[in-house]
């Protein structure tokens, strides 16, 4: 771009300012951090959920609306942030940690099940690599794999023919080994299945209407596991086992096929 071209996308910007003047006047990300630097928490969760609208698969973003909504002291949304969080960037030390401490004040003590020795690689693969990482290691290994082979047959002495298997043999353990891992990320992204109690006290029923008798109560932030939903109503199940029916107006689901993975940006402090 020229300097006059320059200089005139800038007079643009400040014209706009200038007509704007609130948080409209800057990017809602933006606002976000400087109305949350200055205690203004109910204007940066406004700007926020904007900016979420705009990047809807961004870790740190749903980091910066956790830890809003845990200053508002809304638990619950604080929790169901922090979950996404981990859910985009499984690595993320920070929204950990800050779940576990609301676990240690929160009403309900059901802890959650730990998770397999396969889910943990998963998770840390993802955090290391990303998806598009992961995707691209499958191409590759499937690359060697096909290399490996075409080298196999273009050998014709006995010596080289070996080591051109015992390539392709190990080729072709690397291929499976990645192709597993790929297939339990998208069967990860592919399930809809978790959820946050964002009520203060929320009756769980027997079934799908307020007809339905209350088996027991649960509280906000507890995370569930959605079994089935019908009519607005979600059928949830405790870490427990112990399962029933919800409002789904009073959950926020964790998982969405809406949060695709997208760059980082600037973090609350």
């Amino acid at each position: 771009m020229n300097r006059s071209g320059l200089i005139g996308w800038l007079t643009l910007g400040f014209l706009s300012m200038g007509m704007l003047g609130t948080v409209h006047s800057e990017a809602p990300m933006r606002a976000g951090v400087r109305l949350y630097n200055n205690g203004q928490f109910e204007a940066a969760d406004q700007a926020w959920r904007q900016a979420a609208k705009e990047a809807p698969g961004n870790a740190e973003l749903y980091y910066n609306l956790g830890c809003n909504a845990f200053r508002r002291n809304c638990l619950g949304e604080a929790v169901l942030y922090f979950q996404r969080t981990l859910w985009l960037n499984p690595g993320h030390g920070d929204a950990r940690h800050n779940i576990l401490y609301i676990n240690s004040i929160q009403t309900n003590k059901v802890l959650p099940n730990p998770p397999g020795i396969l889910e943990i690689i998963r998770d840390r693969m993802i955090a290391w690599m990303g998806v598009d990482g992961i995707s691209g290691l499958v191409l590759m290994a499937f690359t060697f794999v096909c290399m490996a082979g075409w080298y196999g047959l273009r050998v014709r002495h006995l010596p080289g023919r070996r080591a051109a298997l015992w390539f392709l043999a190990g080729t072709l353990l690397l291929a499976l080994a990645t192709a597993i891992l790929f297939w339990a990320v998208v069967e990860r992204d592919s399930a809809i299945t978790d959820g946050v109690i964002l009520a203060r006290q929320q009756d769980v029923r027997s079934g799908p209407s307020l007809s339905n008798p209350v088996i027991f109560s649960i509280h906000e932030g507890l995370v569930v596991e959605l079994a089935a939903r019908t009519d607005g109503w979600y059928q949830v199940v405790l870490p427990n086992g112990w399962n029933g029916w919800v409002p789904e107006q009073q959950l926020g689901v964790v998982q969405s096929v809406e949060l695709p993975i997208s760059r980082p940006i600037m973090k609350a402090k």
